[in-house]
């Protein structure tokens, strides 16, 4: 992240005494670094929607940064159109922050100034998706599934018992594995295959990943889902690029525009500008091309 000076027709970084570029590229806060400050505001923008940070100044010089949690803060508009912020502190205690003093990154929002979270529109496949595991947990904890049975024509007495359970026992060890078992008295091996309830299941599981990535934008082959061909292109590269264009950027303009309206109104030819040319560099060739 930097904060760019226009200046004719070439772009000048602004230095790191500038005290916005100090805030946001170096210290927002006193326990915070700006990458750990940036990846935490990110996380209650995909969940909640919503981001809050109070602008802490000094005179007109912004020196920190206070986060908040989503839940701690409700945003109002009153009639002439003036945005506030109440807050509930961790004390309990109630404030009201003005729009001028409240960083607030916003996801899509329906009434403008208010985001809604990813975790609102995709509730039923994510409780699907909770619900599945839970049964999968189930099955694999609680459930009787037996890898294979044996079957025996009559009854069985207490030596034959005991002889089958030391055969089982020492096939069981790790070097025995794969070896022969005999079987004495009649008795038969039927090994328990997937039934289609359990392909159904497996299945099912790949739907809900696939649609969790779909609610956040992200391509299937970043969440492991490598099986199915997918619509955002050909090949890691192609997918990766779509990530970007399409996911990333959005992002990546809510956060450059949202800085420059709290920081830089007074500086309109100053601009905060987020870097991510190293996501989008092609091979060598490509890259040559290029030049």
């Amino acid at each position: 992240m930097h904060v760019i000076r226009r200046q004719e027709d070439r772009r000048i970084a602004v230095p790191d005494t500038d005290p916005v570029v100090r805030l946001i590229c170096r210290k927002p806060n006193r326990w915070q670094t700006p990458s750990q400050w940036k990846r935490m505001a990110q996380a209650h923008l995909l969940m909640s929607g919503n981001a809050y940070a109070r602008i802490v100044r000094v005179g007109k010089r912004p020196v920190e940064l206070f986060p908040f949690m989503p839940g701690q803060v409700t945003p109002q508009q009153r009639s002439d159109g003036e945005i506030v912020y109440r807050v509930v502190l961790k004390s309990g205690r109630k404030v009201e922050i003005r729009s001028a003093d409240m960083l607030h990154l916003k996801g899509m929002s329906l009434d403008g100034y208010r985001g809604t979270g990813v975790m609102e529109f995709a509730r039923h496949a994510l409780e699907h998706a909770v619900a599945t595991e839970d049964h999968g947990s189930n099955v694999l904890t609680r459930g009787a599934r037996p890898s294979s049975v044996l079957t025996h024509p009559g009854r069985l007495g207490l030596e034959g018992q005991s002889n089958l359970r030391a055969s089982l026992e020492e096939h069981t060890v790790k070097e025995n594995s794969g070896a022969t078992l005999i079987l004495e008295e009649g008795m038969q091996f039927a090994p328990v295959g997937w039934s289609h309830d359990d392909m159904q299941f497996i299945e099912n599981r790949k739907f809900t990943r696939s649609e969790i990535a779909m609610f956040f934008g992200v391509p299937p082959h970043m969440l492991g889902d490598t099986d199915a061909s997918t619509s955002w292109g050909t090949g890691i590269e192609q997918m990766s690029l779509g990530f970007v264009g399409y996911t990333l950027q959005d992002w990546i303009t809510e956060w450059e525009e949202t800085l420059a309206r709290a920081f830089l109104e007074d500086r309109p030819d100053h601009r905060v500008k987020m870097n991510f040319s190293g996501l989008v560099r092609g091979d060598i060739k490509t890259r040559w091309y290029s030049y």
